[in-house]
């Protein structure tokens, strides 16, 4: 049985009541998308309009807002919730990192709660440039948050650079420089423990979210999409044996109230698109004729569910309490009833986990679509939710994401359609990216790309063995910078007994002048 946890919606904590709810632009391709750390991304926080707009410039808007839910029954069953759907005093989540100590609090003063804005072009004009006497670096770089306040409890390590000399330290005045994904970045940390949760109501987690939006300049498909990596790290002492990660998006294309959604289950897609091939506007002039689609897709773990919830306090309404966000999470209307095939998805017999699966442009007797059915046009907001993984105490969990839009090369449901042919090409674009996986602290990748090395076992209760031929010198650090072990002239596959507290650490080893790095996880 799931039970609720009691949540004390009144208790503010000192940083929340500081806070200061910013935003900042990414629009290195054709698309202007607002990122802030209200909560709720996509939406223009000066006045409250849409605030992804393609084409840049063109002063229309394809998202209102989009959100993320994260879900989890602990392992004494207990149902926890991390959602947000409105931002700003309605929020479950916030800015800056948590304690990493187990008891994941935040700092009475927030800490890395900017948003850091970083290009490909900056990065490689300060590595060429950091030791000019007039060179100035750009306050992304300069800011990118690298590494906790210790002092504070929180994790030395938190967001990704080049740790070109090895020593775990970030060092822009020596040409070091954040390790981003695509040509521009935007960077922000938040977390589910700095304030109460007035949206789902539900009871925190503990986590801390490291969100990566990034964006491509090319002259195809990829010049209309940003990218999102959502990096979760688990900084509580609890042990998460289900926990899901829920996407929302409220698609306006334009005009808000004549919008129709869908999915497309095998692409691991969710969309929005035009219910009728004219679009009038609101905040913007409108596309006029053969408006645009916009898509939602998740790139490294697979949809299990996708549906839609419109503005009401109905069943299929806006979702209030854990529960109903739950309930969502795992295809179920607020009451707790299944999705089920056919219609509106609440009145057939045969349960399902997708709703309007179906190509807007099929007109099949088996075609289930918004379309196909002719459904009332509304504005209806769409949502997908991923496969339930396990997430334990101290543990990370990553989910890459795209926002594709469609080219106007067809009427409303076509675009739509296009979205479908679309996902493919990006998902073999974005498994062809270097770091696609979550290895973003300490360059990981490159570490193990230039690593002849094993080291078992890893983890380790403290003593193991480094496969390497012959003899060599070893150090190895904490994630702090400390050196914690070193050992002149180790033989190899000789057992080396550290003895080091359970944790992360890096290991450095010196042979004929050539250094190598790795890294092992002590569990005592």
């Amino acid at each position: 049985m799931i039970k609720i946890l009691p949540t004390l919606i009144g208790i503010l904590f000192l940083n929340t009541l500081n806070a200061q709810d910013t935003f900042r632009f990414i629009e290195g391709n054709n698309v202007r998308a607002t990122i802030s750390n209200s909560s709720r991304f996509f939406t223009d926080l000066d006045d409250g309009y849409p605030g992804y707009e393609s084409p840049k410039d063109g002063e229309n808007h394809l998202i209102y807002s989009t959100s993320f839910w994260f879900g989890a029954i602990d392992a004494m069953g207990d149902l926890r919730m991390a959602a947000d759907i409105f931002g700003g005093d309605f929020r479950d989540t916030y800015p800056g990192a948590l304690t990493n100590d187990g008891s994941a609090e935040a700092p009475a003063l927030g800490y890395a709660t900017d948003i850091y804005l970083v290009s490909k072009t900056e990065i490689e004009t300060h590595a060429s440039n950091f030791y000019m006497p007039d060179y100035i670096t750009p306050h992304g770089i300069l800011e990118w948050p690298a590494h906790g306040d210790v002092d504070l409890g929180l994790d030395y390590q938190l967001a990704p650079f080049a740790d070109l000399n090895g020593n775990m330290m970030y060092e822009p005045e020596l040409g070091e420089y954040p390790e981003i994904r695509g040509d521009h970045a935007a960077y922000l940390i938040m977390n589910d423990k700095a304030g109460p949760h007035t949206c789902s109501g539900g009871e925190p987690l503990g986590i801390e979210i490291h969100y990566m939006f990034y964006q491509f300049k090319t002259e195809d498909d990829l010049n209309n999409t940003t990218f999102v990596n959502v990096r979760v790290i688990n900084r509580s002492t609890m042990m998460y044996p289900e926990f899901i990660v829920g996407t929302y998006m409220n698609s306006d294309i334009g005009y808000s109230l004549d919008d129709y959604i869908g999915c497309s289950p095998e692409n691991d897609l969710i969309f929005g698109y035009n219910a009728d091939n004219f679009d009038e506007g609101s905040t913007g002039p409108g596309y006029g004729e053969n408006p645009p689609a916009v898509g939602m897709m998740l790139l490294n773990q697979k949809m299990e569910v996708a549906g839609y919830f419109e503005i009401s306090g109905a069943p299929h309404g806006d979702p209030t309490n854990p529960v109903e966000f739950w309930n969502y999470l795992n295809a179920r209307w607020k009451d707790g009833t299944h999705f089920t095939y056919g219609e509106e998805g609440r009145t057939g017999d045969i349960p399902t986990n997708f709703i309007y699966p179906s190509d807007p442009t099929e007109i099949l007797a088996s075609s289930w679509s918004e379309a196909s059915i002719a459904n009332t046009p509304y504005e209806r907001r769409v949502f997908m939710a991923s496969e339930p993984i396990s997430l334990p105490a101290g543990g990370t969990a990553c989910f890459d994401y795209a926002v594709l839009t469609s080219s106007r090369l067809g009427d409303s449901f076509e675009n739509a359609s296009a979205l479908i042919s679309q996902a493919p090409i990006i998902q073999a674009f974005y498994e062809d990216m270097p770091n696609v996986y979550c290895d973003f602290t300490l360059n990981d990748n490159e570490m193990e790309a230039r690593n002849p090395i094993t080291i078992y076992p890893n983890p380790s209760n403290g003593t193991f063995v480094v496969d390497l031929a012959g003899n060599f010198d070893l150090t190895i650090f904490s994630l702090d910078g400390r050196t914690v072990y070193s050992e002149q002239n180790v033989n190899g596959m000789t057992p080396i007994a550290a003895n080091l507290a359970s944790g992360s650490y890096v290991i450095k080893l010196t042979q004929n002048n050539t250094t190598y790095q790795s890294k092992i996880v002590i569990s005592n």
